[in-house]
């Protein structure tokens, strides 16, 4: 059948009929909406074809009806106005089956009809707030939807409603999101682990963990193994570890594990991790503030390499220092730099470039020194800059 969308009358006889299930289980959906023109019209944006058929969970959901939007030629996201609605009472018997007892038992209205008004609502509808996921997520090839989306389409889940209406830190870091499937999604059940839910150690427990987290622990570049990382013992056992010999990454042990880090070998997840760590430590120290200009950070960007690693840098506090993107390029193309009285000096290659002049407010200036005077940029490292990459 070729995807409509509900009307404004379509949508309210929809709810008449919800409102109507919840006194009679047995009432049949008004499945004469989906191709009523008085009801129903066309779908604007292309003509997607759907079936009728079972879905093993809400990801394999997600993935059938973003490939039918996609053979349509829709390349944004599809939602148009009444286009879920449509969708909901289409697949009708998957987002609210029939028991055993022959009657159904609808959720809320969310669940079915698209709340617009209230954001955070909006994503609680079964099918919509699936392929909005599936979107955003580029299909969770690293693992951010396993467990989200682990479901079957008429359940909502405890995963969904602890991470999927989280707004905030959690919900925007695909890094919490990869970690969560690990801890807590059996990749061979395709389900989530039995006991997922422990109060103690589980999911919810997972996410007020990350939500406290300093602010200067941006989740939202933060790897997966990073937060694993990062995690208390007290999810060893959730994570397959066994809790001697782990370290556990906290803003008052950072300098001691990238300590850790430098001496030993790391396989490439770990220099990943120590990246992300040694980036965390510096926004630490600077209050995620540029040394130079004072703007806040809170990107990628945010930590720079006085001496690089492959230059034999190593990622500690005192070898980095917190600039902004276009400040880190600058500092590591030699165009400013920092003499030990820590005040900036900025090359006259700046002076001669139109697009760089902007620099020349900065000469001179003395940088924002980190509040603990040990975090201070190594004179040596400092030197070491000056001489061998602008030159002076």
């Amino acid at each position: 059948m070729k995807v409509r969308c509900l009307t404004d009358s379509g949508i309210g006889h929809f709810r008449d009929y919800l409102a109507r299930l919840r006194e009679d289980g047995g009432t049949p959906p008004p499945a004469e909406l989906l191709t009523d023109p008085k009801h129903s019209v066309r779908f604007e944006a292309g003509e997607a074809l759907v079936e009728s058929r079972d879905f093993d969970n809400r990801h394999t959901f997600a993935s059938y009806i973003d490939r039918q939007f996609r053979n349509a030629g829709t390349s944004e996201d599809a939602d148009q106005l009444g286009l879920w609605e449509w969708l909901s009472l289409f697949y009708f018997d998957a987002v609210c089956p029939t028991s055993s007892a022959g009657v159904r038992k609808p959720y809320d209205d969310a669940r079915h009809l698209v709340n617009r008004a209230i954001r955070r609502q909006g994503r609680r509808h079964l099918l919509r707030g699936s392929y909005l996921l599936f979107r955003e997520y580029a299909g969770g090839v690293d693992g951010e939807l396993d467990l989200l989306l682990a479901y079957p389409l008429h359940k909502y889940g405890v995963a969904a409603t602890a991470l999927g209406e989280r707004q905030g830190r959690v919900m925007s870091s695909p890094g919490a999101l990869s970690a969560a499937s690990q801890l807590y999604f059996d990749s061979a059940t395709g389900k989530p682990k039995h006991g997922y839910s422990n109060q103690s150690n589980g999911l919810r427990a997972f996410c007020k963990f990350l939500s406290n987290m300093p602010a200067h622990f941006n989740l939202t570049n933060l790897s997966a193994d990073t937060i694993m990382a990062m995690l208390p013992a007290e999810f060893d056992s959730w994570a397959g570890r066994e809790a001697e010999g782990h370290f556990t990454a906290t803003p008052g042990n950072l300098d001691a594990v990238l300590q850790d880090l430098y001496a030993r070998e790391l396989a490439p997840r770990e220099v990943r991790v120590r990246s992300d760590l040694f980036r965390c430590r510096i926004l630490e120290a600077y209050q995620s503030s540029c040394a130079i200009s004072g703007v806040g950070l809170d990107d990628a960007s945010g930590a720079a390499h006085i001496i690089p690693v492959h230059r034999g840098g190593r990622d500690v506090v005192q070898n980095g220092l917190a600039l902004t993107r276009t400040l880190h390029w600058a500092f590591d193309h030699g165009l400013i730099w920092i003499g030990g009285d820590l005040r900036l000096s900025v090359s006259t290659r700046a002076s001669r470039t139109e697009r760089n002049q902007w620099l020349m407010q900065f000469d001179g200036k003395p940088m924002t020194e980190p509040a603990s005077h040990a975090d201070r940029p190594h004179p040596e490292a400092l030197r070491w800059h000056a001489t061998q990459v602008a030159g002076v």
